[in-house]
């Protein structure tokens, strides 16, 4: 055996997924911890089956995004204006094709969109309405915002009382 036989031989895959920016306290909650151990699953059982690493992190981040429990896709924070507004970034490793799209309104698994910009289209971020557009045209799952607002993000945008600064420094610096 060669050493690159015995070098390709030894490489096993690895999945990291974390479960957003948040206090260590939130972060330790048994909900929080399963909705991040089920993502991994997710990405983990894509790598087993023989899939790419881009269709395991697509699956591990939707995973996230489908959870209410974190803050990607539904459950996610409001803005400071109360609305919802998804982000989503994706990279092809081997490549460094990447796609993103930010300010989503009404997209369910934004980290699709953001592979489809980065598949299907020369750009590389897609903005606002124009990403709205594109998910249509691209046939990418939308539903009506409401689906995507969870009861804990609402109270949290209601108790920050319109002072986002200090509800944001509360959030990541709990007392």
């Amino acid at each position: 055996m060669s050493s690159a036989d015995g070098a390709a031989a030894a490489i096993q895959p690895a999945l990291i997924v974390h479960g957003g920016a948040v206090s260590a306290a939130s972060y330790a909650s048994d909900a929080r911890r399963k909705a991040v151990n089920a993502a991994a699953l997710a990405g983990w059982e894509i790598l087993q089956g023989n899939g790419s690493a881009l269709d395991a992190a697509e699956a591990a981040v939707r995973s996230m995004e489908d959870n209410p429990v974190l803050e990607a896709g539904t459950g996610c924070m409001l803005n400071e204006l109360g609305q919802v507004e998804l982000d989503a970034a994706i990279m092809h490793g081997r490549t460094l094709e990447c796609g993103a799209v930010a300010g989503v309104a009404n997209v369910k698994n934004p980290i699709s969109l953001a592979r489809k910009v980065m598949e299907k289209t020369s750009h590389c971020l897609i903005v606002g309405r124009g990403a709205n557009v594109f998910a249509d045209r691209q046939g990418i799952a939308t539903v009506p915002l409401e689906e995507l607002v969870s009861e804990s993000a609402l109270k949290e945008f209601r108790a920050l009382n319109g002072n986002y600064q200090n509800g944001c420094n509360d959030f990541f610096n709990p007392r």
